[in-house]
């Protein structure tokens, strides 16, 4: 076990390092489904921080939301610390994070495009940011559930 942590830390450093190095990548991660929101879990609920990928400088880690009848909820699996959140699905099941990664994925391709030539991933991304909402949520939301926000595409 020892010797994967080190590993899985060294593939994280390595990943890092070319992020930082790469001024126009963007990249998006899923922050994970191993949270269990609600009390009907044994044990009560059990809130999860973000995958060790997706909180890495420059990385938009994405968790899930779902809808719900007074609004958008944060997805029962969705764990915590996100950048930005994005629709998980149908019920937001398992795989939840990795649905609304691939939508936050493709705003930032819509991003890119509509951002002056020559910008950098920093300037998306500050874009991203700013734009994102919260407005749709049943309540007020957690910053550290649901990030900036959802995540919207441009104008």
């Amino acid at each position: 076990m020892a010797t994967a942590v080190a590993h899985l830390l060294a593939n994280a450093r390595a990943l890092a390092a070319v992020i930082a190095s790469r001024a126009e990548m963007i990249v998006v991660a899923p922050v994970g489904d191993d949270s269990r929101r609600g009390l009907d879990h044994p044990g009560g609920p059990a809130l999860v921080p973000a995958t060790m990928i997706a909180r890495l400088p420059r990385v938009f880690g994405v968790g899930a939301v779902t809808a719900h009848r007074a609004g958008l909820i944060v997805a029962p699996t969705s764990n915590l610390f996100p950048t930005l959140v994005a629709p998980g699905g149908d019920g937001a099941g398992p795989c939840a994070t990795a649905v609304a990664a691939a939508q936050v994925a493709a705003i930032a391709v819509r991003w890119w495009r509509a951002t002056a030539r020559g910008a950098i991933a920093d300037e998306v991304r500050a874009q991203m940011i700013a734009a994102a909402t919260t407005g749709a949520f049943a309540a007020s939301p957690d910053p550290a559930d649901v990030g900036a926000g959802l995540a919207q595409p441009p104008r």
